[in-house]
């Protein structure tokens, strides 16, 4: 282990800096992609709280075709990197090629990445893509005509403005957005996602990602005061005592979620947020799970009374030491400490909440998945 974590910082930033590049410009066989997986998956056995070794799983996933691995790897990294835009933009790339019942969650998506980060010319060029699609051309042109106002030399979407006046946007034999596709749509099919081989890592992946996309279905119908759309998968893994799916249904449905086991902290934190639980209340499921103590005081300081101008959980301190200093939930934590002004209920409600998903429960563990492709492999990492 020791050896391990000396070469893993070097191991993982060459595989993410030449792992790209051999995604997009070379074409690799079956055999030199089985063993980019396995480097992949052990770069995330040595660091799973690297927001690139996931992105560059999510195009292994891509590469090879597995669209349904691809969107659960990218709803895993929305969850566990808030604060990652490109995750989101990926994420709603990915939905828009899937037709237009999952174009509203792409735009929620894209919007989202644009307020965590309004120069991110990657989502007002996608997001443009989105809005011609859907017939709003016209607010698409104006998008980027109020981004170029404030980024004059950005040429990626001068480039993409001028195409969109040029009409130019549905031209197949070239991407009228870079990196953004083309107009042709591929609707999502019964078999778009080859076969692949079992996995307990995959198999869990999935379940996550079929259970966020449920999640943001019923919050985006619940913001636009629809009727809900079906729930049943939350449901089911929340009466299995699942803390991720549990903590899904106490926010979408806290009237019919039972209470949560012992070791569901999101599932017990969404109840007492819900409960405008008092201070006392917050500092027992402080000592009730310590490992989530730093979450927990900042949801009873964000909860607790301003005063008087709106400020936010002022006085939190976040964890002490280096032992969490990489995990993403505490910079989202102290990204949120320094703003000046948290808003009303609703913006609090969002933070709550994204901080409760990001906590709610770790990274799949990739260990033993990848020790069974290594011992499978032609060849080995050690």
């Amino acid at each position: 282990y020791a050896e391990a974590t000396g070469v893993s910082h070097f191991f993982v930033r060459t595989l993410h800096n030449l792992g790209n590049a051999l995604l997009e410009r070379h074409e690799l066989g079956p055999a030199d992609m089985a063993r980019f997986r396995v480097m992949i998956e052990r770069a995330l056995v040595w660091e799973p709280a690297n927001p690139y070794c996931w992105m560059l799983w999510a195009k292994w996933f891509k590469a090879q075709g597995h669209r349904n691995a691809q969107e659960a790897a990218l709803r895993e990294m929305v969850r566990l990197f808030p604060n990652d835009s490109h995750a989101r933009v990926e994420l709603a790339g990915l939905l828009i090629d899937r037709g237009d019942a999952e174009r509203d969650e792409a735009e929620y998506r894209l919007r989202s990445a644009m307020d965590r980060n309004p120069g991110d010319e990657h989502a007002h060029v996608v997001m443009a893509r989105l809005l011609v699609l859907r017939d709003r051309g016209a607010e698409a042109e104006a998008m980027l005509a109020e981004f170029l106002g404030q980024y004059p030399d950005n040429a990626t979407a001068r480039k993409s403005l001028d195409r969109l006046r040029a009409g130019a946007y549905f031209d197949t034999a070239a991407p009228a957005f870079d990196g953004a596709g083309n107009g042709e749509i591929q609707e999502r099919g019964e078999h778009d996602d080859p076969l692949m081989p079992p996995s307990g890592v995959l198999e869990e992946l999935l379940r996550r990602g079929s259970l966020a996309g449920e999640f943001s279905r019923a919050l985006i119908a619940e913001d636009r005061g629809l009727t809900a759309p079906a729930t049943d998968r939350i449901r089911q893994e929340c009466l299995k005592g699942d803390p991720l799916a549990g903590f899904y249904s106490q926010w979408l449905m806290p009237e019919e979620t039972p209470k949560g086991p012992p070791h569901a902290w999101a599932w017990e934190a969404c109840r007492y947020w819900q409960e405008s639980a008092n201070p006392d209340r917050w500092r027992r499921l402080a000592e009730q799970f310590p490992e989530a103590a730093p979450e927990t005081e900042f949801l009873r300081m964000l909860a607790a009374p301003d005063d008087g101008n709106g400020s936010g959980p002022i006085g939190w301190r976040g964890r002490s030491g280096n032992n969490g200093a990489s995990r993403a939930v505490d910079a989202l934590m102290r990204k949120a400490q320094k703003k000046p002004v948290v808003g009303g209920p609703s913006e609090r409600d969002e933070l709550a909440r994204t901080v409760m998903a990001c906590a709610a429960t770790g990274a799949p563990d990739v260990v033993w998945e990848s020790c069974r492709l290594k011992s499978a492999a032609p060849f080995a990492l050690d």
